[in-house]
Order: C-alpha cells, then sequence, then structure tokens
C-alpha cells in the first residue's frame, strides 16, 4: 500500500510520501523507513525476527528506543475504524509498515503513530474521492426519477425489492405519496426529503413515517438503478420521524354500539356494523368478501385477501348469522357476487365503508371507522375473558403483541372491575 506511494490528507491541502519501504518479509534488520510531510519528516526503525510466528493483537501501545510512541494492533484499529484482524493482516503483508514485537508464542505489531495518522488522511482523502467520482457519475447518467415511478410499482407487486410482494393497498399509497412528492420537488434528495417531512405538521405523526417509508422503498429501487447516490439512506437516517405524542386511537365501547345500530337505515347498514363489530375484519377483507366465501349452514367465513396474503376462516355468531340470513334475500347472493355493493350497484369500496360509517356516527353521535369497530371487537371480546390467542387468530395478527395493543379497555372498567376481586 506504502510502496513510494503518495498520501493526501482528508482536505487535500497536505501531501505525504512514503519512502524505502517493502513488504515486511523483505527488510533486513534495522531497516529503516521514513515519512515526509509537509509538517517534518520522521523516521522509524523496522526490526524482522525471521519468521513471524501467529499475530497477537493484545499488547497495550509502548515507547520504543529512538523511535517515539508505538500504537498496538487493537488501538490502531480503534483510530481508523476498522477490525483489528484486517490491521494485523495489513502488518503482516506489508500493506502498513510496522515493527514486529513477540508476545508469548506469538507476534504483536508496533505502529508509529504518525504512519497511522498517514494512513488516516489517504483513507479519508480516497472516501472523499469516491464520493466526487460518484457524484459525477450520477450528474453525467441520470434521468428523471419520475420514469421510474412504474418499474418501481411492478418491482413491488412482485417481490423484487424485498423477496415478498407488497401488499396491493401498500403499493398504491407508496405511489401515491410518491407521485405527489415528484411533483412537488421534482427529485428525490436528503434536502427534499427533509423539505416535505417539515412542511408536515409534528402532529401528524402517521403521514410523516408513511412519506418517509415510501421514500425509502422508492429510493433505494433508484440506487439499485444507479440513478442515486448509495450514501443517501445513510444521509437521511436521523430524519426518520420519531413519535413524541401517544397515537390516537378511536375506541367504540358498549354503550355506543346501540346508538350505532339504532341510526341503521337499511339491512347492509346493520350487517356492516355488526360484520366489523363480530369478526374484527380489516375494512379491506370485508369489501372482499364474496357469497362463495361464506357458509351459513356451518356458521363460518373465509377471508381470502387478508394483509400478507394469508387466508384464514373466523366464525359467525347467531346475531351476525341472523343478519347475514335476512340480507341474502334481497341481495343478489350468486357465489362470485360481493357481498356489499353500493348505491351505484358496483363492489363496495375501503372508502365507501368508511363514508358509510362516518355517516352513521353522525347520526348517532359516536367518532366510528372500521378500524374503530376492529379494535373494539378485540377490546370487548378481551374483557368477556375470551383468550387473546383465539382473537389474535381471528384478527390475522402475526405478532399477540399487536393484538394486545388494540385492546382499548378504559380506566373506569378496570376500577369497577377490581371492586369484585376478593
Amino acid at each position: 500500500m506504502f510502496t513510494n506511494h503518495e498520501v493526501g490528507s482528508s482536505n487535500l491541502s497536505e501531501r505525504a510520501t512514503f519512502k524505502n519501504l517493502k513488504p515486511a518479509s523483505e527488510l533486513d534488520s534495522g531497516a529503516v523507513f521514513v515519512c515526509e510531510a509537509g509538517n517534518g519528516k520522521y523516521e522509524a526503525s523496522h526490526k524482522t525476527i525471521g519468521k513471524t510466528p501467529p499475530t497477537s493483537t493484545k499488547v497495550q501501545h509502548a515507547k520504543v528506543q529512538n523511535v517515539g510512541l508505538f500504537l498496538s494492533v487493537k488501538e490502531a484499529a480503534s483510530k481508523l475504524g476498522k477490525n483489528p484482524m484486517t490491521i494485523a493482516r495489513w502488518c503482516e503483508t506489508g500493506k502498513l509498515p510496522a515493527t514486529p514485537k513477540p508476545y508469548g508464542k506469538k507476534t504483536t505489531w508496533l505502529i508509529s503513530s504518525k504512519i497511522l495518522e498517514m494512513l488516516s488522511y489517504q483513507l479519508k482523502a480516497d472516501k472523499e474521492l469516491r464520493k466526487v467520482q460518484e457524484k459525477e457519475a450520477l450528474r453525467q447518467d441520470r434521468k428523471p426519477h419520475a420514469l421510474f415511478i412504474f418499474a418501481w410499482v411492478k418491482a413491488m407487486e412482485t417481490g423484487l425489492m424485498t423477496g415478498k410482494p407488497f401488499s396491493p393497498n401498500t403499493s398504491k399509497n407508496y405511489k401515491r405519496i410518491v407521485d405527489e412528492f415528484l411533483e412537488k420537488y421534482g427529485e428525490v434528495s436528503p434536502k427534499t426529503l427533509q423539505m416535505a417531512l417539515m412542511a408536515i405538521p409534528p402532529k401528524q405523526y402517521a403521514k410523516k413515517a408513511r412519506l418517509y417509508e415510501a421514500l425509502i422503498s422508492f429510493a433505494k429501487f433508484l440506487i439499485r438503478e444507479n440513478a442515486l447516490a448509495p450514501s443517501f439512506i445513510e444521509e437521511v437516517k436521523h430524519q426518520k420521524p420519531q413519535r413524541h405524542l401517544p397515537p390516537k386511537r378511536t375506541a367504540v365501547n358498549n354503550a355506543d354500539i346501540p346508538a350505532l345500530l339504532k341510526v341503521c337505515e337499511t339491512t347492509q347498514e346493520r350487517l356492516i356494523v355488526l360484520l366489523l363489530l363480530n369478526t374484527g375484519l380489516r375494512a379491506s377483507e370485508s369489501c372482499s368478501l364474496r357469497w362463495g366465501d361464506i357458509d351459513l349452514e356451518g356458521g363460518w367465513l373465509i377471508v381470502r385477501l387478508g394483509k400478507g396474503n394469508k387466508t384464514r376462516r373466523v366464525g359467525i355468531s347467531s346475531r351476525l348469522l341472523e343478519v347475514l340470513k335476512e340480507y341474502k334475500a334481497k341481495v343478489p347472493s350468486g357465489e362470485h357476487q360481493p357481498l356489499f355493493l353500493n348505491r351505484k350497484g358496483k363492489p363496495m369500496d375501503r372508502s365507501g365503508l368508511y363514508q358509510r360509517l362516518q355517516r352513521l356516527g353522525l347520526l348517532a353521535g359516536v367518532t366510528v371507522s372500521p378500524h374503530a369497530l376492529r379494535r373494539a371487537f378485540v377490546t370487548i371480546n378481551a374483557n368477556k375473558g375470551r383468550p387473546l390467542q383465539m382473537l389474535q387468530r381471528a384478527c390475522g395478527h402475526s405478532d399477540i403483541k399487536t393484538t394486545m395493543s388494540y385492546c382499548q379497555t378504559k380506566e373506569q372498567e378496570v376500577i369497577e372491575a377490581m371492586k369484585g376481586w376478593d
């Protein structure tokens, strides 16, 4: 590494030259290497001891006569941010001039602090040069980031990003977020990401987090296509949003349910409330149901398009079963017919389901959403003593901690329950 090699400092304003350097195996006892830098000349002797025994990295630094301060392999590794074994290998092969020193049956190496300083300059200079070359290459061959959107979406859908296909909702939402970002800021960079995150109020943590996750996914694809510097991911790590307020979770309790059912004007509206409340299905799972997925005689239904494309079966309570039979008598119920149709006769989507519940909530004076009813399913059944493992399976959670976080038991409910704990 150092034979007649010119080394630059990190700011490229100082230069240093190593002279008379050879691999350690070729140096005679008493050989001298010289380091000339802008601030002086340094000399250190290099003594060989024949065939080098196995290396040890456990010796502390020592003062060597007429040589100056030498550092151990461990200390050199710490200063350079390298593995001690790497430093030892450099010393053994002569890439890093060092003095071998017996240490029991092994040998360690004593490395001049001045040599180490020059090496540090070289490593920093090489790193800066790579950055400059990287930016220059991107500047010459860069395409507008918007041109990569289509290929990125395909990569998400086919599993080329992480090895596992993204869900359709995730791909759709990520694309929408990145489209809006590029329309406003033009390209992905640490500066534009920071501007976008700062434009979102601190209270809207979820929005900030979705923006960051979508941009990171798109950035990884751009890096793979050589359209973005690989250092981007490391540069924006500190920008990752951190939650500083507890999450706002809409909860529906037992007292709200009669009020919601009372304002339902149609059987479909009653079915929507009871289905979400009695099965814990997600909004997208409810909208994906077909009549062929429901076994009224067996008292169960199958969720085919769950999160992560997982399939699961859930039971149907007697109350829900009664409403399903009533509803089936009023609507088309072929095997492939969607369970829920909107007013135009088309399959209801998540947005339509959310709006329907919002209207019912306004009429009943209850804050409600599909996910609020899903949480209510967990909370109500957990309070009744139903096993969390069963609730986890019914909800399709991969981690029981998620199921536990859905419990929204109120403080007063805990107090009233504890009064009977004798």
